[in-house]
């Protein structure tokens, strides 16, 4: 059985699900690999903005109060623009910023360093705080900034001011003009120090990252700094990830702009067009290259082939399906139109209808013939699956949803590279579902109730396993069943015609097998499956098994014959 797992593949990266001609096809010749123009329409609100601080606005004589200087006073506080922003903005900056200021202050606990934690910090703060002042009543980015802020940061920020102030350090740290004062509902000139956490005693750290030796309380300090990093990074992150949805609303369904920001969205929207049309440019370039220089002409188009299932109806026994039948498999997801498959049996043109009736698999089972991995013909083992679709190949169901089996069996396990990490931690060993190879006959004649019996079988080449066989005593080699009243009966060998009530022995030039029963033996009955467990015989007759023991070539040489 297959598995697709991280720890599989890691082990065994050639466990594969194999290259089709979509997964060899090289990312550089997708025409959108390399678009001329990548900008979305927030990148374009953004960088209008950024213009539009460079232009002057004039207004009439007449309306001129001062407060308008740039054409960036008519944009910057639209819920678009200000929503195109935040979409932008990267937090992994700020986080990067962090841990480098954190290593700096494990290669050396000054207060200097220490100090550098509290940049990032001011840095989100700051963020955040713009964000709110430009966020007018009816923008949802609001809402879930003041949320965020009472809840949660105020309180951490706060902290953190007071831990600033403790440090007594001659460069003002976090000295943050909060604009939204009635969100973050303090002011930094009403908060006083707090030097709890550098009067913390040093404490071992025994860990794989940290010294054994003391820590420095400037380091336990910072502990305490991480948290309240990571909560804003933490807030940043998820003002970002959801401003993506508020600024679809925005462009799409706010009744609120102003005209000339009305004009700008439609114009960007109409924009996109030429976008689309400009970064078409390369695949009409690879076309050309394809078709004017290489002189490559396309393969025709070629219909998508399924095998289909038929299940007749209740109480129909056949039905005839002619060439051409349509079958309607949904609806196209992109174009919406019907999915209709036609059948056609067999490759020609003339093809004869399809009748299915009743058959069913009812089981799948397989046997695998495992051979030496030099030689590649000398035979090792054999591997039997009676349940094939199934996790161990005796029934278990499998763990999820993926139903994978190996077709035509799997063979033994190498202990130096599993095969598969998942599959073969429940299956000690080193085999796999080891087969036993034999045969078993199912007579009436077998039905040997009492007195002195003799069984005598011969069997096409037995002679030539016998004599492949390394060893002399046949007991080392076969094993013989039979159905006896108490349970199975294992017949012995008698080398030393011991006085044993049951044996067998070869005859013939070993073409034959003769089982001797004597008089005091149990009788032998018909197969009985929970007297006889082990095998389901389809039989209501006695049953002679025979088995061939370790077929290896320990035991075996290479000449022994496969049939």
């Amino acid at each position: 059985m297959s598995c697709s797992c991280h720890h599989c593949r890691k082990k065994r990266p050639d466990l594969r699900d194999g290259t089709g001609r979509l997964s060899r096809l090289l990312a550089a010749l997708d025409p959108k690999y390399a678009p001329l123009d990548d900008r979305k329409i927030e990148d374009l609100l953004t960088q209008i903005t950024e213009y539009a601080a460079k232009v002057r606005f004039f207004p009439l004589p007449e309306e001129d109060d001062g407060s308008i200087r740039t054409w960036e006073e008519l944009l910057k506080n639209d819920l678009a623009v200000v929503l195109a922003a935040v979409v932008l903005e990267d937090p992994s900056k700020w986080e990067r910023q962090y841990l480098d200021y954190r290593q700096q202050l494990y290669a050396d606990p000054t207060p200097d360093n220490f100090a550098l934690l509290f940049k990032p910090i001011h840095a989100l703060a700051t963020q955040l705080d713009d964000w709110l002042q430009k966020s007018s009543s009816d923008n949802p980015l609001r809402s879930d900034l003041e949320l965020l802020t009472r809840s949660n940061l105020s309180p951490l920020l706060q902290k953190a001011i007071q831990y600033a102030l403790a440090l007594n350090h001659p460069n003002k740290l976090l000295d943050i003009k909060l604009g939204a004062v009635q969100v973050w509902n303090f002011g930094s000139a009403e908060l006083d120090e707090d030097d709890s956490i550098f009067n913390i005693d040093p404490e071992d750290k025994e860990t794989d990252t940290d010294p054994p030796e003391d820590i420095s309380p400037l380091i336990e300090a910072s502990f305490y700094i991480d948290d309240i990093f990571q909560s804003f990074y933490q807030a940043a992150l998820d003002i970002v990830a959801g401003s993506h949805e508020h600024l679809d609303f925005a462009l799409e369904k706010y009744p609120k702009h102003q005209p000339h920001v009305t004009l700008l969205i439609a114009f960007l929207e109409l924009f996109q067009y030429l976008q689309q049309d400009l970064n078409d440019i390369t695949r009409r370039h690879l076309e050309f290259f394809y078709k004017e220089v290489l002189h490559l002409s396309e393969r025709p188009p070629e219909p998508d082939r399924v095998h289909a299932i038929f299940e007749l109806a209740k109480g129909v026994g056949s039905y005839e399906v002619e060439n051409g039948t349509p079958l309607l498999a949904g609806t196209d997801t992109e174009t919406g139109k019907a999915i209709v498959y036609k059948t056609r049996q067999g490759s020609g043109t003339q093809s004869a209808p399809f009748v299915p009736n009743r058959a069913l698999v009812k089981e799948i089972k397989n046997i695998y013939i495992e051979r030496d991995k030099d030689t590649k013909t000398t035979v090792v083992d054999f591997h039997a699956n009676p349940v094939a679709n199934s996790l161990d190949g005796y029934g278990t169901a499998f763990p999820q949803a993926s139903s994978s089996f190996d077709t035509f069996g799997v063979g033994g396990r190498d202990e130096e590279t599993p095969r598969t990490l998942c599959n073969f931690l429940q299956a000690p060993g080193n085999f796999l579902n080891a087969a036993r190879i034999g045969f078993a006959i199912s007579s009436p004649q077998l039905l040997l109730a009492g007195g002195k019996r003799v069984i005598e079988l011969k069997v096409k080449g037995l002679a030539d396993i016998l004599n492949a066989a390394k060893s002399t005593n046949l007991g080392q080699i076969l094993d013989i069943w039979l159905t006896g009243e108490k349970g199975w009966i294992n017949v012995p060998i008698n080398p030393n015609n011991l006085a044993i009530s049951i044996f067998y022995e070869s005859f013939d030039q070993k073409k034959g097998l003769r089982i001797h029963i004597d008089i005091a033996e149990q009788k032998i009955i018909p197969f009985d499956p929970e007297l006889h467990p082990g095998d389901l015989f389809p039989t209501n007759a006695p049953v002679l098994k025979v088995q061939i023991k370790n077929l290896d070539e320990e035991n075996f040489s290479t000449a022994v014959p496969r049939y």
